[in-house]
């Protein structure tokens, strides 16, 4: 289940960041005859990252770790696109019949409403909403994913991995970054649940709480992969976390993959459109 929730939480990100680096650029008069149609309040419905749709199970059990997201569009022109229980605070306007944009941090992403469902999008991310009785949502800031994930020795977000998460495992010791900010050592390889999954060890050096994340398409054995990794590592703590490919596109012989290559992206965990770092990892 812990698999599950990263994934859906990184893809999740990645949609999210096109707030942070949509284009920008003004929009025409706001037309006020289009515009109550889009007032309201919505909940998320489909996540879209690079073509892939998170299932409706997915987002189900989102919700049931009170992990909600809104989004906000008020008759006075002010947004608010809430991840969790943290607002993103914007403005929106209507351009035309269905159209119009919702403008985080002066980027401005387009949203396109097709009878009750209301998509934003930008660069093949969509995040799509359905409208709801302002009586339905749920405050909160998913805290119960802390009960469902923690180890319980409050050590980080997520409990972290170990090598005993890998089947057929493989011990490794790769520094692949160590400077002020961080660590990142692979520490082993091995079966993840079928896929190929590499373990790695992270140290947050930071005096914030951090996010590590895989970002962009990754080769392996020349094969182009999107693998998952999404961990949160306290200040000044170290956790192992597994970043997984998809077997269906790189196979499932992690030991016959080589030449692994790719970028890791640190965020801060309370704003993920404030970057940290980006490193290029090769192994």
């Amino acid at each position: 289940m812990k698999r599950i929730l990263k994934a859906i939480l990184a893809s999740l990100v990645l949609c999210l960041a096109l707030a942070a680096c949509g284009g920008g650029g003004g929009s025409a008069a706001e037309p006020v005859d289009y515009k109550a149609d889009f007032v309201g309040t919505w909940e998320i419905s489909k996540m879209v990252q690079d073509g892939e749709e998170t299932s409706t199970e997915d987002l189900d059990l989102m919700k049931q770790y009170g992990l909600n997201v809104y989004l906000e569009l008020n008759e006075d022109g002010t947004s608010s696109l809430e991840l969790f229980g943290e607002p993103m605070e914007g403005t929106w306007e209507a351009t035309a019949a269905g159209n119009g944009t919702i403008t985080i941090d002066g980027q401005s992403v387009s949203m396109v409403l097709d009878g009750n469902l209301l998509t934003l999008e930008q660069e093949g991310s969509t995040l799509s909403f359905v409208q709801i009785d302002p009586s339905e949502k749920v405050d909160g800031s998913g805290a119960g994913l802390d009960a469902l994930t923690n180890s319980g020795e409050g050590t980080a977000y997520y409990g972290g991995d170990t090598i005993e998460d890998l089947d057929g495992a493989v011990e490794l010791n790769i520094n692949l970054v160590d400077d002020d900010v961080c660590t990142i050592k692979l520490v082993g390889m091995g079966d993840y649940v079928g896929d190929p999954g590499y373990l790695f060890e992270l140290t947050n050096k930071t005096g914030a709480d951090v996010l590590f994340m895989s970002t962009g398409d990754w080769t392996a054995s020349g094969i182009v992969d999107d693998p998952v990794l999404y961990e949160t590592v306290r200040a000044g703590e170290t956790l192992g976390s597994i970043m997984w490919f998809n077997a269906d596109t790189v196979g499932d012989d992690v030991t016959a993959l080589s030449n692994i290559s790719g970028q890791i992206v640190l965020l801060d965990s309370l704003d993920t459109s404030n970057e940290i770092a980006t490193y290029d990892i090769a192994f």
